[in-house]
């Protein structure tokens, strides 16, 4: 029983961890498509582009790493994906 207990609570630990990580980058890329917002008034289209180009598969891996562990901050998600397309029809 010892055993099965410590490797639960690992697990656990794991697990928690990782969604303080994916909690860290969504407010990260969130942070930064904010500010990018803001920036982009006075920036340039092709300039624009080329940032959102870069951020692209980052953005992605995040939202699809959110949808395959069934994270619960679909209000930060939305909030994002509207940031993010905002961008990127201008």
């Amino acid at each position: 029983i010892s055993k099965s207990v410590t490797a639960a609570r690992i697990e656990l630990e794991n697990r928690i961890e990782q969604q303080h990580g994916f909690l860290r980058e969504l407010d990260s890329l969130n942070n930064w498509v904010t500010n990018f917002i803001n920036e982009s008034k006075t920036t340039d289209e092709q300039t624009i582009k080329l940032a959102l180009n870069e951020r692209q598969h980052h953005f992605d891996e995040l939202i699809k790493y959110c949808h395959v562990n069934n994270h619960a901050v679909k209000e930060k998600i939305e909030n994002l994906i509207k940031m993010w397309n905002q961008l990127t029809s201008m």
